[in-house]
């Protein structure tokens, strides 16, 4: 039982971490995408 607990945290901590570096990454994408615009 405690095993299980523990794992479905890890699972929980893994998503919401997961979300961050997607966020993360979008902003970088948008960052990039402006200076190929403002470089053309």
């Amino acid at each position: 039982g405690r095993l299980i607990k523990l794992y479905l945290e890890l699972g929980k901590a893994k998503r919401k971490f997961e979300k961050k570096e997607t966020l993360k990454r979008r902003d970088i994408n948008r960052d990039i995408e402006k200076v190929l615009k403002g470089s053309i």
